[in-house]
């Protein structure tokens, strides 16, 4: 059965007792994906008679502990595809999504994707309201008459998605993505770190694909340099595996008698509260770079692959910097980009601090 996630507005978390309310499905599962989606969900909870909705997303995307302080989401429900139990893969596990989700009595769904098994688990369900973009297959479930033109099949989700509320006659007050940071978190996070020095330049080490990988004796380079212009705390954030970058990191900042930390492991509602207080972020191409330029602070993104130049809008706060020779398909793009151009882009930001 679909639960929703006990940790996540605990005192709101929809029931089966409770029933009723909006559904809304956004099945990409990168936490990048989810960040990019955030202005639409919040549009939708806005006109919603709740407030609120429940959303059903992807483990990969984090939403539990990214979303939980946004009071626009009062639950989030998992889809188990493609990974994990799988218990929603295939044609049976089609049925089994309906039957889960007719356990929660929704009154409305509104599914931010073309895929028609969304459309049609919802009808087995008994949503009686089902929205969603209706293109090709999908419209058989839908029985809302809105859907988007053929010709945006094949655009980008975040176009579809644009294009799609706008037909409905939803109001989008910010299309930048706004990430709601727990106030007590970000509290006790600033006053963990209050004695080092500032600024505080955050470091997205990580990444899922090695295509991506900045590499550490860039990272090292570049903190030995930042160091030396500018000072302050360098915050080295990535996963438990990121630890030996991490220690090259700060091991270069003690060889020069510089600061620099390594945060790993910790869950997103804290990397958020942190990222909220720094005062710039640096890192490669992976969803904690959205997450940063969605805590309002200058994000500056390290892109070497082609199908990332979405990525570069200043508008949303990503500043990205690309390889001097273009981007490629490979980690040779983003290694050709050097530690001079990046420090020469942090000079933008922190030049006067």
């Amino acid at each position: 059965m679909l639960d929703p996630n006990t940790k996540h507005h605990a005192n709101r978390a929809q029931t089966p007792a409770e029933g009723g309310g909006a559904l809304v499905i956004q099945p990409l599962p990168g936490i990048g994906d989810m960040i990019w989606h955030l202005p639409f969900i919040q549009a939708i909870a806005r006109q919603e008679p709740e407030g609120a909705i429940t959303l059903l997303t992807k483990r990969r995307s984090f939403a539990d502990q990214l979303l939980s302080g946004d009071p626009a989401v009062r639950s989030v429900l998992w889809l188990d595809r493609n990974g994990g139990e799988k218990r929603h893969d295939g044609i049976s596990g089609a049925f089994r999504l309906s039957r889960d989700l007719a356990h929660h009595r929704f009154r409305r769904v509104w599914i931010l994707h073309h895929s028609p098994r969304y459309a049609l688990a919802a009808l087995l369900a008994g949503i009686p309201e089902r929205y969603g973009f209706g293109l090709g297959a999908q419209r058989l479930w839908l029985n809302d008459s809105v859907h988007l033109p053929a010709a945006l099949k094949s655009a980008h989700p975040i176009d579809k998605a644009t294009a799609y509320l706008a037909l409905k006659d939803v109001p989008i007050p910010d299309p930048i993505p706004r990430l709601t940071v727990d106030p007590e978190k970000r509290a006790r996070t600033e006053a963990a770190l209050d004695m080092l020095p500032r600024p505080w330049v955050a470091l997205g080490i990580g990444c899922s694909m090695a295509e991506k990988q900045w590499g550490g004796d860039n990272f090292v380079e570049l903190v030995k340099a930042s160091q030396a212009r500018f000072g302050g705390t360098m915050l080295a954030l990535g996963a438990e595996f990121d630890a030996p970058i991490a220690t090259q990191i700060t091991a270069a900042a003690a060889d020069i008698q510089g600061h620099a930390i390594s945060i790993l492991g910790r869950p997103l509602d804290e990397i958020g509260a942190l990222l909220s207080l720094c005062d710039l972020y640096v890192g490669n191409d992976t969803g904690l770079l959205n997450v940063a330029a969605a805590t309002g602070i200058p994000a500056i993104g390290l892109i070497g692959l082609s199908i990332s130049e979405r990525l570069a809008d200043p508008c949303r706060g990503i500043h990205a910097l690309f390889p001097p020779g273009g981007t490629s398909g490979d980690a040779t793009g983003v290694r050709a980009i050097t530690p001079t151009a990046v420090l020469d882009s942090m000079e933008r930001f922190l030049g006067n601090t």
